[in-house]
């Protein structure tokens, strides 16, 4: 029951604001609002808060410790946790809320994310083939989308959900990355000058006017899954390593081979610390 001054997740909601859900991705929007859900349950259940400028610094951490004892990944607390931090920042209380996970009480371990691999270049090109002929064979716009993400992920190195909801600026490509973060990628090699233009011109064969690889009729998800379901068809798995991310690995060792720096490549990658480059590049 919603006490006077309206449900908590209403009041979160209207923190937040509408402009989020409209400059954000759909997948990051859900993300937010499950997070938000799971926040506004447990501070009215837990501690009985009425009004969601009033959260406290010890029910945050309460919040991640009911959490971490249900046995929520590391990947959900850190979705978890750029809710939390968006919340208290809407309502002027950033510092109730540890900038760094590991202060809230989890992060991956430095092994778990270490792990650079080596995409088989053999059976990628052979995957681009398959899509290219499907395609012919199909006429579908979701198919010709394939062709043009997959050429952006290799050109750019973007993740998987990235390459369908990129756009052109100019002779820059804007990414929507994780939690909504915005990154301009300069387009300097031969290959992202073709992916670039190619992105322009499937993007308006599809009929997708905000310049991006969804189809009219699909969602943002249904298009994320038809990508998903048809490259793993086409044997695009982590076994043979030729899944969607390890095209980000390759894009990485590639500019670190041609003198890239650390920084330089965690930028391009939508990342915000340069250590992380360790788990692209061995």
């Amino acid at each position: 029951m919603a006490g006077k001054y309206g449900s908590l997740i209403h009041q979160a909601r209207q923190a937040i604001g509408k402009l989020y859900g409209r400059t954000h991705g759909e997948k990051s929007t859900k993300a937010l609002q499950s997070s938000m859900k799971k926040i506004t349950n447990y501070l009215k259940a837990t501690h009985g808060l009425e009004r969601i400028e009033n959260i406290k610094p010890h029910m945050v951490t309460g919040f991640f410790q009911s959490r971490i004892a249900e046995g929520k990944s590391s990947s959900q607390l850190g979705k978890d946790a750029t809710a939390f931090r968006l919340l208290a920042e809407r309502i002027g209380k950033a510092n109730i809320v540890q900038k760094s996970n590991a202060a809230l009480g989890f992060s991956r371990s430095k092994a778990d994310r270490m792990q650079p691999k080596t995409l088989d270049h053999k059976a990628a090109d052979t995957m681009r083939i398959n899509l290219v002929e499907r395609f012919e064979r199909t006429g579908l716009p979701e198919d010709r989308a394939l062709v043009a993400a997959y050429d952006l992920r290799s050109s750019f190195g973007l993740r998987a959900g990235e390459s369908i909801v990129a756009h052109a600026n100019g002779k820059s490509l804007d990414v929507v990355g994780k939690g909504g973060k915005f990154r301009t990628l300069p387009v300097v090699t031969a290959d992202q000058k073709t992916a670039l233009a190619q992105l322009k011109s499937v993007s308006k064969e599809i009929g997708n006017v905000e310049g991006k690889l969804i189809p009219p009729h699909l969602s943002e998800k249904q298009m994320y899954d038809h990508q998903r379901n048809t490259i793993r068809s086409y044997g695009g798995t982590k076994a043979n390593d030729n899944n969607m991310h390890l095209s980000r690995h390759d894009f990485a060792q590639r500019e670190k081979a041609v003198g890239a720096t650390d920084k330089e490549i965690s930028e391009e990658l939508g990342h915000g610390r340069e250590e992380v480059v360790g788990h692209y590049v061995p």
